[in-house]
């Protein structure tokens, strides 16, 4: 009777467990993206199968344990219920950003709100639906009879074995590369989380590598131990970047101005004169291309918008991002003490060294004044920023903006005609500028408001926000090309980093056979200069925009500064240490054969990447301790 009953357990618990196997592979099968090194193999068969099957055990374990005592028999659903939480939210980012949980994605957890409400709501559909099916499973299991010694010694048997069997799957002694913690969605969380919150302690030997460094020039990659000193690496004088490689048009006494645009999240390959494949998402960009100069095979050294935004613009590659611990949206702390913190960091930018240089600069944000990004913008040296509330008074009017889950940020068209606005006034401070703007309408997940612009049937909300973005900005060079402000202003047109390769940016890459689902890639460099005859387009050989800084001061003729960039210049005739990786906190990639972005295993690299990795992790380090530049 006693085997009969616990025979009755077990079937229980292992038709529950196939039902859910069996409704996960349905939902997997029924995506149009798995995610990008998803392979169907031991790890993402049996271990969700384990996973699953372990957590019901223990439910009924804890259900029998708890018996007698109604009151705390609702204790038992708990390990079902983290299951259901953590199953559900795998799924729903399969569906939303064709991935499990990234790494990036939980250092960003304050921007959940950029996530689509429909996605959401299927979200907590699987999540009321398996709660329909936990109180079937307690139903059912308060209705049988049982002798309880035998019972719990069989299900404790049951759950060593399953404990017996996960502890052969983690350490594993027939084949290392069995493992593959990236392939379920229990095992995947976990790991990132571990890796997250791993990543905060650094085991990296920083004097060695700054010894090494300083002893062999050439291995002095980001320019590590080229500092005045032991103590900052990186605090360097720098004189002179050596003879451009450009004619010059003309002579001026006057130094020119500089805008730039970083575009939220633009990979180059939209630009058909990038692509060459013809799809006409940026009609005004490739109308306007003659005037630039495209650099080409130049790509993004970090992401997402903070660690973007603030390593282009101080040639660093910045540790702290989004939502992490130490990060500029870190949970339970005040604004006003992570931008006390952070800014706090001494390190020096294209904005601090053009403000010696006689420069005044404006940052043109979408964002409320609350938004923590303005604080940053400040503290890398912007004497204005421009933000959501300050554009009424600057259009004069009322303007359109850019919605999602409640949040309001001024739309791409009126951001772009209040820089036209501010451009337009000649006199702006009497002096020279560097205006730069980034904008949001671009950010994933997002499409293109109903009465703006739709690329061709308008089935794929990554191309439409595109689209309007170029429309956009063709309003804007419209303006700028005839304005007196070309005759003596340098446009920059940028990215703060790739896009992310949510579905629909899977779907309209498909057919190009170069693109990789990263959010680092080839993004868009095109510069204008009235100054310089630039050839129609540059090779950047694969490397970043962490040089992108140095690049712009060697463009301006500026020399002769203190600063303590890991970048050099893209138009330098020497490449010694230049860069063909990014780093995005603990993910790092490379770019090889000027053109091809490849994710590193920093556990299974060559000595090359190994050395390079090492000296990143040695810069975070020092940006830990506030060792960049010392400003006194």
């Amino acid at each position: 009777m006693f085997i009969t009953v616990t025979k009755c357990y077990l079937k229980i618990i292992l038709l529950l467990a196939l039902a859910l196997i069996s409704t996960y592979f349905l939902f997997i099968l029924n995506f149009e993206f798995l995610p990008p090194h998803f392979v169907w193999n031991y790890s993402s068969i049996l271990l969700p199968f384990l996973e699953i099957t372990f957590t019901i055990s223990v439910s009924v374990f804890l259900n029998f344990l708890f018996f007698k005592f109604k009151n705390t028999r609702f204790l038992s659903i708990f390990p079902f219920v983290i299951f259901i939480v953590l199953y559900g939210t795998q799924i729903t980012s399969i569906k939303i950003s064709g991935d499990f949980v990234s790494v990036l994605a939980l250092e960003n957890l304050g921007e959940l709100r950029y996530l689509p409400h429909d996605k959401i709501y299927m979200y907590l559909g699987l999540i009321s639906l398996s709660c329909l099916l936990l109180i079937l499973l307690q139903f059912v299991i308060t209705r049988i009879e049982y002798k309880k010694d035998v019972i719990h010694i069989n299900i404790i048997k049951f759950i060593l074995f399953k404990l017996v069997l996960f502890s052969l799957y983690i350490f594993n002694p027939f084949e290392k590369n069995l493992t593959d913690f990236e392939q379920s969605p229990i095992a995947s969380i976990f790991n990132k989380f571990y890796i997250v919150i791993s990543s905060q302690k650094s085991d990296v030997k920083i004097d060695e590598i700054i010894s090494f460094t300083s002893m062999f020039p050439t291995k002095r990659n980001f320019n590590l131990g080229n500092g005045k000193s032991k103590q900052y690496p990186l605090h360097q004088f720098h004189k002179k970047s050596g003879e451009l490689p450009f004619k010059l048009k003309q002579h001026s006494l006057d130094p020119p101005n500089l805008i730039i645009v970083f575009a939220e999240g633009f990979p180059a390959r939209l630009i058909d004169s990038y692509s060459k494949l013809k799809r006409c998402i940026t009609p005004n960009i490739d109308r306007f291309m003659p005037r630039f100069m495209k650099v080409k095979n130049y790509f993004n050294h970090t992401a997402a918008t903070f660690r973007g935004l603030q390593g282009t613009l101080t040639s660093h590659f910045p540790y702290p991002g989004g939502h992490m611990p130490g990060g500029w949206t870190e949970p339970n702390k005040s604004k006003k003490d992570i931008a006390r913190k952070l800014n706090g960091i001494e390190r020096q930018s294209l904005v601090d060294i053009l403000d010696d240089f006689g420069y005044s600069s404006l940052f043109l944000s979408p964002h409320p004044k609350e938004n923590i990004l303005n604080s940053m913008l400040y503290g890398l040296g912007f004497s204005d920023v421009i933000m959501f509330e300050n554009y009424e008074e600057i259009l004069q009017r009322k303007f359109n903006t850019t919605i999602f889950n409640g949040y309001e940020s001024i739309a791409d068209r009126e951001i772009f005609a209040s820089l036209s606005k501010i451009i337009a006034k000649s006199d702006y401070r009497n002096d020279n500028f560097l205006v730069s703007i980034y904008n949001v309408g671009t950010h994933s997940f997002l499409d293109s408001h109903i009465n703006n612009k739709k690329y061709k049937d308008g089935s794929n909300p990554a191309l439409n926000r595109f689209h309007e973005f170029d429309y956009s900005l063709g309003l804007f060079l419209d303006f700028f090309f005839q304005s007196n402000a070309s005759k003596n202003t340098i446009l920059i047109i940028t990215s703060d980093h790739a896009a992310h390769p949510e579905p629909s940016i899977r779907k309209a890459f498909e057919q190009d056979i170069d693109y990789e689902p990263y959010i680092v890639d080839d993004i868009p460099l095109l510069i204008y200069s009235p100054n310089h005859v630039f050839p129609n387009e540059y090779d950047a050989g694969g490397r970043t925009s962490l040089d992108l800084t140095p690049s712009l001061l060697h463009l301006l003729g500026i020399h002769e500064y203190e600063h303590s960039f890991m970048g050099n210049s893209l138009f330098s005739k020497s490449r010694l240490g230049s860069s063909n990786y990014a780093a995005l906190g603990v993910k790092f990639y490379s770019i090889i054969n000027k053109n091809f972005v490849r994710e590193i295993d920093p556990e299974n690299t060559t000595k090359k990447n190994e050395y390079n990795l090492n000296v990143i992790r040695t810069c975070y380090e020092l940006e830990r301790q506030n060792r960049l530049f010392n400003r006194k």
